[in-house]
């Protein structure tokens, strides 16, 4: 198995047996664990849904949307996305080559700031206006 952070994490393996003990004693685990997958699957086609029928502009405006709630803390109040252009291009589904086009557009429009592995939205409803264009 092999995974990729785009941010500092801990990650740690847990046999296959414990989880499948934990669905056994654990009512509560078993119901959290079948929701969390639900979750994960409706999220996926969604996802190769958005791939195949959004244009890469208005994926890249979603998925920056995403990343900025996902990442925005007391630590990172305004939500700066850092992200190399090339994991934000695989992200969508596209080339790193058309990523930097498109945040080169949005930078242009004043609806992002760029800096070498980090993105800024500046006008968060400008993005959202760009998704629902495509929805």
């Amino acid at each position: 198995v092999t995974a990729e952070v785009i941010q500092d994490a801990v990650i740690c393996f847990v046999p296959k047996e414990i989880i499948i003990q934990l669905f056994k004693d654990n009512s509560r685990f078993s119901e959290g664990m079948v929701k969390l997958l639900t979750k994960t699957l409706d999220d996926t086609v969604e996802k190769m849904a958005d791939i195949a029928y959004k244009p890469v502009r208005g994926r890249i405006a979603e998925a920056l949307l995403i990343l900025k709630e996902t990442y925005k803390d007391d630590t990172n109040p305004d939500g700066i996305i850092n992200i190399t252009r090339e994991d934000l291009a695989s992200y969508v589904g596209t080339v790193k080559e058309t990523a930097i086009r498109v945040l080169k557009d949005f930078k242009e429009e004043g609806l992002v700031t760029t800096e070498s592995h980090s993105i800024k939205i500046i006008d968060a409803k400008g993005l959202a206006r760009v998704c629902e264009l495509y929805d």
